[in-house]
């Protein structure tokens, strides 16, 4: 027995496999719609909508949410959910069925950004390393951003070798000097260990080298581009993943170590 179904519509009768075409075609068209919210979203849109400069936003992510188009921009080294539409930009979080969808996407954004970023720059990293210690060979790297001359992050300095020795993790040091280059420079130059570093017996008397300079100078340029603007801050990697930690959280920094040497 041959059913046929029949779509009000004069002039035309479709049986079952024409209606399952057409349903599918719809279907189709209807996620050609939704995916196309975010076609031509750029900096430009951002910046007419806002009256920001298009220079200041970076796209990290894009996606559909109920026909807007979900932008993660990074702006001023923060990480902010924008919907857009073509004639207006609303800038916010957004819920839906009591759950934070801007939360989840803005960390999976960061994390993605982090781990591109530092790939990116994996090779300037290591080379605006002014200090490494290195007694374990584990999976992990701490890569301390510090200050000779900030308080909190002396603080930090002994307990991250307890950190790194619950990890086994390799701990590099990344001078950025918020209080003057001067130290940063002579600490550079004079070669020094962590356990030499930290015990500040070397800044009786100041030295200054094109190699100190240099170093301390990449590191500048490295924490421009992670957003990194404090001291201390932890920038943790593992080759699959990266995460910032700043200030002086050892407790996080001993936790996501952990995490990320399993």
């Amino acid at each position: 027995m041959q059913i046929f179904i029949y779509i009000y519509c004069p002039m035309f009768v479709f049986g079952r496999k024409t209606l399952i075409f057409i349903m599918l075609y719809l279907i189709f068209l209807a996620q050609e719609s939704a995916g196309s919210s975010c076609d031509g979203i750029t900096p430009d849109i951002l910046s007419r909508h806002t009256g920001k400069r298009a220079s200041e936003f970076e796209i990290v992510s894009k996606r559909p949410v109920f026909d807007l188009c979900e932008v993660i921009v990074r702006f001023r080294n923060n990480f902010i959910p924008f919907y857009v539409a073509r004639n207006f930009l609303i800038v916010g979080v957004m819920f839906s069925e009591a759950k934070n969808i801007s939360k989840s996407a803005i960390s999976l954004s960061t994390r993605q950004f982090l781990k591109n970023t530092y790939l990116e720059l994996k090779d300037l990293l290591e080379r605006a390393s002014a200090i490494t210690h290195a007694p374990y060979k584990g999976k992990v790297t701490i890569f301390f951003f510090t200050d000779p001359g900030c308080p909190f992050c002396r603080r930090s300095e002994k307990p991250l070798m307890e950190v790194a020795r619950k990890c086994q993790a390799i701990i590099k040091v990344l001078f950025y000097p918020v209080h003057g280059k001067d130290d940063a420079i002579s600490a550079v130059c004079k070669n020094l260990s962590y356990t030499d570093y930290i015990s500040r017996k070397w800044t009786s008397h100041k030295e200054s080298c094109q190699r100190g300079r240099e170093i301390v100078e990449a590191s500048l340029v490295v924490a421009k581009r992670f957003g990194i603007a404090a001291t201390p801050t932890f920038l943790i990697v593992n080759g699959r993943e990266a995460e910032i930690i700043s200030g002086a959280n050892i407790k996080a920094v001993e936790e996501k170590c952990l995490e990320l040497s399993r």
